[in-house]
C-alpha cells in the first residue's frame, strides 16, 4: 500500500538504504542529502547536513552504536560523475 512521499525527488540512480537500530530507514544518496523513513508515521524527514554534492552508488553501513557510515560512490560535478573519496556519518 502507499505511504508518505519522500521530502524531495531523487535521481533514478541507486542510493543507499539501511535499516537503523531504532527501526527507521535511512535513505542516502540519489541527491546531496539523506532522509529517514518512519514506518509508524508513514513519513520521510530530511536529516541535518548534506553531502556537498549529489552522491550516487554510495555504500551505507550501520556501525556499532547506531551511527551510519556513507562512503564512496560518484559525486555530481560539472565534469560528469567522478568517483569520490568522501565519507559522511549519520548520527540519529
Amino acid at each position: 500500500s502507499a505511504t508518505g512521499a519522500m521530502s524531495a525527488s531523487r535521481f533514478k540512480l541507486p542510493h543507499a538504504t539501511v535499516l537503523l537500530d531504532n527501526g527507521m530507514v535511512l535513505v542516502a544518496g540519489g541527491g546531496n542529502f539523506g532522509e529517514v523513513y518512519d514506518e509508524t508515521k508513514g513519513t520521510f524527514s530530511k536529516v541535518e547536513g548534506n553531502f556537498g554534492a549529489a552522491r550516487f552508488f554510495a555504500s551505507a553501513t550501520v556501525l556499532p552504536g547506531g551511527k551510519t557510515l556513507i562512503t564512496g560512490g560518484y559525486a555530481e560535478s560539472g565534469d560528469g560523475l567522478p568517483s569520490t573519496t568522501g565519507a559522511w556519518i549519520y548520527n540519529p
